[in-house]
């Protein structure tokens, strides 16, 4: 739902001098992002790279599975070699930076970026540096957050609300001491959300720093906030950092909180059992055997799944902000003439915080995805053709709540990166495509706009940008 970019130039493609056919290939991997193909290939053929080929790959490549002190290892000894081409510095030092915001260590990204900004005297980019450097410095001054949990399992009920064509997942917890409801987003990187109303009534302290926060269309300031305690059932985040913001909330019924990937991130592993509507946060436990990632987290914080659609190799964002799973552009580019020959078409209207889209879209009545040898079918799925939403960066699709739903359990373990769905379909409940929400929950306020939507996408950027160098 939102994502949080920092756009640096530092982080622009880096040309590497390749010296062997492995190092080319991972060059090129490299270049393209295929970080599922540069696992492999450090598992498989690590001893047939280069030295600093191998670092390179490890550095980028550990990154996106969140071994962030093995990849800050690795650019620190590339960074301390002379023979480090100079066009891969900028890249090393954009990808450390990007590591210590992910790992939450931001008085250590603070301390960087005020050395980096230092070489860059123009003053056309003082406002821009300032902007960067002020987020770094408003988050290193905050208290680190924390989660104090049980030492056992735990199980949260939730509830499906439906949203448009599809359906949120919705938990009730407390913040600072208040009952409140809460959306659960996958694709809510790195902070949680909350209205203004929300972050005024529920007592979220604003924080003196604003940015920008764009979404499908449109963007609009807001600010951060910082809550002392939300306590989700027997497990308490203190400290946790929204954003806060009333960007117009264009949707099938307006959202006031979100709990995003800060809490969940924390909380390492989550089980989704569809079938009970239950959420369990498991404890101690761990893979006898590690087994590969199935998932890889980009320097914004968002998750991408590798899975098959229709036997098709695909590569899905995973994001719970989103009704119902979708397939992008780049899916249709693909495989245009059999979805032209087999699909229908129908409109398509997509909106969220920053505004809406509307196009037209081809409309699978089922996909047959499969993860990790599991088949989790989706139904009535669209796949869009003329918009290419501004949450989309070249995956083929998003994964939403229809396919938290379709398996008796999905777990999803982000210390070890990976997405486990198993047992059986919950066919009959995703067959039933939900109608468009007549009426909005009561903790709404009554002046909640409502509208016919097909897809509810709330993704929302917020851009720290620097200037470019």
């Amino acid at each position: 739902m939102k994502q949080i970019l920092l756009s640096l130039a530092l982080l622009g493609t880096a040309v590497c001098r390749a010296e062997t056919p492995a190092d080319r290939t991972a060059d090129s991997l490299l270049r393209c992002g295929d970080w599922f193909a540069l696992e492999r290939l450090l598992a498989e053929a690590e001893n047939t790279l280069t030295p600093a080929a191998r670092l390179r790959t490890r550095a980028m490549t550990d990154a996106r599975f969140r071994r962030f002190e093995a990849s800050n290892n690795a650019i620190l000894a590339l960074l301390a070699d002379p023979q480090t081409a100079p066009e891969w510095q900028g890249a090393l030092v954009g990808q450390l930076l990007s590591n210590y915001r992910m790992a939450g260590d931001h008085a250590t990204a603070a301390a960087l970026y005020a050395q980096l900004r230092q070489q860059d005297t123009d003053p056309a980019h003082r406002d821009a540096h300032d902007n960067a450097q002020g987020f770094f410095d408003t988050l290193a001054a905050l208290p680190a957050m924390r989660l104090e949990r049980p030492d056992h399992d735990v199980e949260i009920p939730f509830r499906l609300e439906t949203a448009g064509r599809g359906m949120l997942l919705g938990i009730d917890a407390e913040i600072n001491g208040q009952s409140a409801p809460f959306i659960i987003d996958t694709g809510c990187a790195e902070f949680s959300f909350a209205s203004e109303e929300f972050a005024r009534t529920h007592g979220i302290r604003p924080l003196d720093f604003e940015l920008a926060v764009s979404g499908v269309s449109g963007s609009q300031r807001s600010r951060l906030g910082i809550a002392d305690s939300l306590r989700i059932g027997p497990m308490t985040l203190y400290n946790a950092v929204f954003v806060i913001s009333d960007a117009p909330a264009v949707s099938t019924y307006r959202v006031d909180a979100v709990l995003g990937c800060n809490f969940l991130l924390e909380a390492g592993v989550v089980e989704v059992l569809g079938a009970r509507r239950r959420l369990r946060f498991p404890v101690g436990e761990a893979a006898s055997e590690p087994e590969a990632p199935n998932i890889y987290m980009d320097n914004n914080g968002l998750c991408y799944v590798r899975a098959e659609a229709d036997s098709h190799p695909v590569v899905l964002q995973f994001d719970s902000g989103n009704t119902k799973s979708t397939l992008s552009k780049v899916y249709f580019d693909k495989y245009r003439e059999e979805i032209e020959a087999a699909c229908p078409e129908r409109e398509f209207r997509t909106g969220g915080v920053g505004g809406a889209q509307e196009g037209r879209a081809y409309v699978k009545p089922t996909v047959a995805l499969d993860i990790e040898g599991c088949r989790c079918p989706l139904y009535d799925t669209e796949i869009t053709y003329t918009t290419t939403l501004a949450h989309e960066t070249g995956e083929d699709g998003s994964l939403g709540v229809d396919f938290l739903l379709c398996c008796d359990r999905v777990r999803i373990d982000y210390r070890a990166m990976r997405i486990t769905p198993a047992g059986g379909g919950q066919t009959e409940l995703l067959r039933t495509t939900p109608r468009p929400a007549q009426s909005v929950p009561a903790y709404d306020r009554p002046a909640t706009e409502i509208w016919q939507s097909k897809n509810r996408r709330a993704a929302v950027r917020i851009d720290v940008q620097p200037a470019a160098r």
